[in-house]
Order: C-alpha cells, then sequence, then structure tokens
C-alpha cells in the first residue's frame, strides 16, 4: 500500500543534540527526553524526534518522529519515493557522518565489497581532510555526489549516492582517473556504519579483482 510508511516509519539511528548541535546515536540517547531536545537530520523536516526501544527490552534504540503526521515529509520514511529525496537526505546524513569520522568524533564507516562469494569488510583510512558534495572534476566537469578531499584539495575516495540513476559507463570513463564507489541510498539510510558497495572503480588490488574489471557481478549491461 502506498502509505505504509507512514504507519511504520523507518528507524532512524541519528538524530542532532538540539543544545550542543552534536550527531548521536539512540543507543547513547536520552531515554524519553523533553520535547525539543533532539531533531531529525533530515534538512528540510528538523522535526522533533524521540527515544524508541523496539521491541521492548532488546535493548534496540531508535529515533522516530513523536507523530506519525510530523513524518510525513521527512525523506527517512519516503521510502518509495522515485524523486531526489530520498537520494538527498542519505547524501546529507553520509556527508555528516563523514565529516564526523575525519574529525575522529566518530568511526569511519565500514565499506562491504561482495568478493569471490563472500563480504570483505574495509574501512576506508583515506588521507582526508573534508568531505565536500556535489564535487566537480576540473578535467571532465562530471559531478560526484560526495568528495573526500586531501590536505591539497585532490580527491581521496569519490561517493556516488544510488537512488534511480547508477552510474553508467560514461560516469564511469569520466570518473577513471580516482578511487570511487556506488553505494545505494537506502542502504546508508538504513544502516550508515556499515555501507554495501554497489559499485566501485580504479581501487587497489587488495578489494579484491572483481574491482579492477571492466564489469562487476550484477551490472546490466546497458550501464556500461
Amino acid at each position: 500500500m502506498a502509505n505504509n510508511w507512514r504507519r511504520s516509519p523507518s528507524r532512524i539511528l541519528l538524530a542532532r543534540d538540539v543544545a550542543s548541535g552534536e550527531l548521536l546515536k539512540a543507543e547513547v540517547a536520552q531515554h524519553l527526553p523533553p520535547r525539543g531536545t533532539y531533531e531529525c537530520l533530515d534538512k528540510e523536516c528538523a522535526g522533533d524526534v524521540n527515544v524508541c526501544e523496539r521491541p521492548k527490552g532488546s535493548g534496540r534504540f531508535y529515533f522516530r518522529h513523536r507523530a506519525l503526521d510530523d513524518c510525513e515529509n521527512c525523506g527517512f520514511h519516503s521510502r518509495h519515493d522515485r524523486s531526489n529525496r530520498r537520494h538527498s537526505v542519505a547524501q546529507h546524513l553520509l556527508i555528516l557522518v563523514l565529516n564526523e569520522a575525519i574529525h575522529r568524533r566518530q568511526p569511519m564507516p565500514i565499506l562491504e565489497f561482495q568478493v569471490a562469494g563472500t563480504t570483505r569488510q574495509v574501512m576506508p583510512l583515506v588521507n582526508a581532510m573534508s568531505v565536500i558534495p556535489e564535487w566537480i572534476c576540473p578535467y571532465t566537469g562530471r559531478r560526484a555526489d560526495i568528495a573526500l578531499l586531501d590536505d591539497n584539495q585532490k580527491p581521496a575516495l569519490l561517493i556516488e549516492v544510488f537512488h534511480t540513476h547508477a552510474v553508467d559507463r560514461h560516469k564511469r570513463r569520466d570518473l577513471s582517473p580516482y578511487w570511487w564507489v556506488e553505494i545505494e541510498a537506502n542502504a546508508i539510510i538504513a544502516d550508515h556504519e556499515h555501507l554495501p558497495v554497489r559499485h566501485c572503480g580504479n581501487l587497489p588490488y587488495v578489494f579484491g579483482p572483481e574491482t579492477q574489471q571492466r564489469s562487476l557481478p550484477g551490472m546490466k549491461r546497458t550501464e556500461w
């Protein structure tokens, strides 16, 4: 049904402490906080969120809007939205998380690669000093969703957020001078700590021989 998400909104793992401006995980946030304590990380929503435990006694905490009507326009819950809204929310969330990580306020997210039938987890210990949205390649004019830049303002890693349009062969060619990965928007929103890599290119051989091939398992021919 089209409005199922309104009755069963997805769990939000991070929110902002209004008083300090810090990002907090639900598991360390105040349980049943007063109104106005935490706000949603969707910039267009910024709604008041509560801390819940489901199921009760499980020790699994998450944020949710206090009233279901408050989340009607929130990108965290519009899981079936085909517009750019969910893409934008995932991009914004990942930028916040990466910025926290490079400033050592929380761990760097783990990248998960499917290699030879198994999942290889890699922490991207890139030499990054800043996180830039909508970075534009000076040579090709190609835009990347997120760029981690080093102290010389050179890309250490580019990240594409997939929602409706995958990295095609033309964009892959334009990104070929750089390390890049593509991650699905829904995966970022569901778990910002473990990011399954959908496609990637030009990575070191240590990430697996699949990353060096012209095509990757599961990629459609039309995307090349």
